[in-house]
């Protein structure tokens, strides 16, 4: 009986490359790379949470102008066209007299107003007057640059 020869080929060593002798951690160069991404992660939020915090302050700013002008609004619109305690054709109250008018500074909202009188006459009135309400600021977040909202309304006279 003749016995197979010994295969060759389970006794032969794998072949290994021979850069890659030991593989047990990370290269200097994937270090270095793993860094540099992680590096422009962070201040990529960084710039993200900058431009957030500076939006989320503009925000705020055109909120509460807003607010200040629906107050002043609210507060002109109450108010009688005509002073019914004397001619009630003639006098108008004082903070709805035509042209311009400066309001208070509250909380560093200016707030102003502009009386138009429009629409046809009758019985020597004008039927309605046109009220621009404007609140501006200074937005300090961006350099002190100013900022301002306004809110147009009709005040009609009731015949």
């Amino acid at each position: 009986m003749r016995l197979k020869p010994y295969k060759k080929e389970i006794c032969r060593r794998k072949k290994v490359h021979p850069l890659k002798i030991d593989n047990r951690g990370f290269t200097i160069l994937e270090v270095i790379v793993a860094v540099s991404v992680l590096t422009i992660g962070i201040l990529a939020m960084g710039v993200l949470q900058t431009s957030t915090v500076r939006l989320n302050n503009n925000a705020k700013g055109i909120t509460e102008a807003s607010a200040w002008a629906a107050d002043q609004m609210e507060y002109l619109m109450s108010l009688p066209r005509w002073d019914v305690t004397s001619n009630p054709v003639l006098p108008v109250h004082a903070d709805l007299a035509v042209g311009a008018h400066q309001g208070p500074v509250i909380n560093g909202y200016d707030i102003d107003w502009f009386i138009l009188d429009n629409g046809p006459v009758v019985n020597g009135n004008v039927t309605y007057k046109s009220i621009t309400v404007t609140v501006s600021w200074s937005n300090l977040g961006t350099s002190g640059s100013q900022r301002s909202v306004s809110l147009n309304f009709i005040k009609a006279q009731l015949i």
